[in-house]
């Protein structure tokens, strides 16, 4: 005669977990349908946040069409500082992106790129990917794992001395979960259609990951400043389909900032607050106006510069995250400072884009993400 393992411990007063029925969003710690926190602390307002390398478990209905899979990361200024805290290596490595990999049932599914330098905007970044109904087992266990790229197990060497420097090591310690999401996969497939999508759209979107989606960020280009790019393959909407990125060396202005507003009194403030508040707006103003005017004269140096002696975008190193291969993707160079990236074939793991780092093009010209294009296969 067998029994099931541990059913002599069960008493009257146990209850059956409480399962997640799709579409669910998960959005604090105290769900019920969140089981299993390994090295996640749980939070309220959010879903948690990553000791270290850990795993998230939720009990999901499954689906005969299987179920789509959501997760939304973020770094914050507790991020670095739970870093610094619990990480054994240099201060200034705490500002370096983070490269995580999102593992779910074992399989690597796609990975982030996370910038830590604008921790105080919380870049926020989307995984997004598709379980099949057979890869959730009977008690509805789903688990999603992040872990460092550069120290798996599994990382390719190749892998490890190309990203040698350029990311923060432990990426995923104070990594936030601010939401995960559950939903039925549509049985129908949607239409392939050939759409392009801006860098800030296509970040949203899971299809890329460049260092995080800020807060209140705008749709439009940005700037490469780690001289990453992780492409993911496309999302489940688009099966099927190519990606093209388009490069574009454009001139860096100043960097932002401005006089700090002063602390006065709410309400009514006094005398010597109004005083401060006056003082504070015409120190702005003709800080703006400067500013203004040292961009114009920056922009208008550098792009002479750049055309006396052109500047090109340097060949990139495409290198496969599952294991470390080098994927043949054609480079082509459009004109003095444009360049487009074209991938063959539709990838089944996630990629990344490495770029030399060139001292001379980065202090010349900063590299922008001008455009994502999905091409039909």
């Amino acid at each position: 005669m067998h029994t099931t393992v541990g059913a002599g411990f069960v008493t009257e007063h146990d209850r059956p977990a409480p399962v997640l029925v799709p579409p669910v969003a998960v959005e604090s710690g105290r769900s019920d349908g969140f089981q299993v926190a390994d090295q996640v602390y749980r939070g309220t307002r959010f879903v948690g946040r990553f000791a270290s390398a850990g795993l998230a478990g939720f009990k999901v209905l499954g689906t005969e069409a299987g179920v789509r899979v959501r997760v939304v990361l973020s770094l914050d200024n507790k991020s670095v500082v739970h870093w610094r805290k619990n990480v054994d290596d240099c201060a200034a490595a705490s500002r370096l992106p983070r490269l995580i990999q999102i593992r779910s049932q074992g399989r690597l599914r796609q990975c982030v790129l996370l910038d830590s330098r604008s921790a105080r905007k919380r870049p926020r970044a989307t995984a997004e990917f598709d379980l099949a109904a057979d890869e959730l087992p009977p008690d509805g266990l789903l688990c999603v794992e992040a872990v460092d790229a550069a120290e798996w197990y599994g990382t390719s060497p190749r892998l490890t001395d190309a990203v040698r420097g350029r990311i923060a090591p432990s990426g995923v310690t104070g990594v936030r979960i601010d939401r995960v999401e559950f939903e039925p996969v549509p049985r129908t497939s949607r239409r392939r259609s050939t759409k392009e999508f801006d860098a800030v759209s296509g970040e949203a979107a899971s299809l890329v990951s460049l260092g995080g989606v800020q807060h209140g960020r705008k749709p439009g280009a940005r700037r490469l400043d780690s001289g990453m790019i992780v492409v993911n393959p496309v999302p489940p909407s688009a099966k099927g389909s190519r990606v093209t990125l388009c490069l574009g060396a454009r001139v860096a202005g100043l960097p932002k900032g401005g006089p700090t507003r002063p602390r006065v009194r709410r309400g009514r403030p006094g005398r010597l607050g109004r005083l401060r508040l006056r003082a504070w707006r015409v120190r702005r103003a003709a800080h703006a106006r400067v500013r203004g005017v040292l961009s114009r004269l920056t922009v208008l140096a550098y792009g002479l510069a750049a055309r006396i002696r052109p500047v090109g975008i340097p060949a990139p190193l495409v290198l496969s995250l599952e294991d470390g291969a080098t994927i043949p993707a054609g480079f082509t160079r459009e004109g003095r400072r444009d360049a487009r990236l074209e991938f063959p074939a539709p990838l089944t793991a996630p990629a990344l884009v490495v770029l030399p780092a060139d001292l001379r093009l980065r202090r010349r010209l900063r590299l922008s993400l001008i455009s994502v294009t999905r091409l039909p296969s």
